[in-house]
């Protein structure tokens, strides 16, 4: 979807994708009619709830407004949406719900949210209902890292970052990073350029924002 948006908007840009994330979801017996409301930090927790049976409308606090359009398209009633982790525990707590929260999450989760709801004072649990799996840069990918090019590359979580990092040791091409936060950049910081941008917001916009601003940088140059 990403890659698409840059093609459509970027004509100068060549899209190369190879994912270094596998999304593999899970399956559960669990019952979830309990729960008060429900909290995602990615798009990627409303989908994995989505194959599972869901009943009647249900409340949701969602990171990122990607998060909270999937989630509303579910029929999720969303309470708030907050641009990052940080934000959206501040809100959970100001709001201060009642019942028990559940965080649909992955087997890798950054943020430390469930524990601070709960140092809060908030009942909350979490249910890892996906893995993000490693997969190996394609052969397309690999080609042109060993070619004398230029090349911007986004980066969307630390866990890819730290996954990249071993590919990008000896390189022929020149790559600008686009970090999607701070924690991407820290992530990357072996191989981080001074001609790499972090992204003033922490969502896809802010990301595509820095690339454009890398194009016509070197239109400029």
């Amino acid at each position: 979807m990403f890659a698409r948006l840059l093609h459509d908007r970027i004509e100068q840009v060549q899209v190369i994708i190879s994912p270094i994330i596998r999304i593999s979801f899970l399956t559960t017996d669990d019952e979830f009619d309990h729960y008060s409301a429900f909290i995602f930090t990615s798009g990627n927790g409303v989908e994995a709830f989505l194959r599972l049976a869901m009943d009647g409308p249900r409340g949701a606090y969602c990171v990122g407004q990607k998060t909270s359009d999937l989630a509303r398209q579910a029929g999720f009633q969303v309470a708030a949406t907050a641009p990052t982790v940080d934000d959206l525990v501040k809100t959970i707590v100001q709001a201060n719900p009642r019942g028990e929260l559940l965080h649909i999450r992955g087997e890798h989760s950054v943020g430390d949210l469930d524990k601070r709801l709960t140092e809060a004072g908030l009942k909350i649990r979490s249910k890892t209902l996906y893995q993000q799996l490693e997969e190996p840069l394609n052969d397309a990918a690999m080609a042109l890292l060993q070619r004398d090019t230029h090349l911007i590359l986004p980066v969307f979580s630390p866990r890819s970052a730290r996954l990249l990092v071993p590919y990008l040791q000896d390189i022929r091409a020149r790559i600008d990073f686009v970090a999607i936060s701070d924690a991407v950049k820290a992530a990357l910081e072996p191989i981080w350029t001074d001609s790499s941008l972090v992204a003033r917001r922490p969502d896809a916009d802010g990301v595509f924002d820095r690339i454009k601003e890398i194009v016509a940088c070197r239109q400029n140059a």
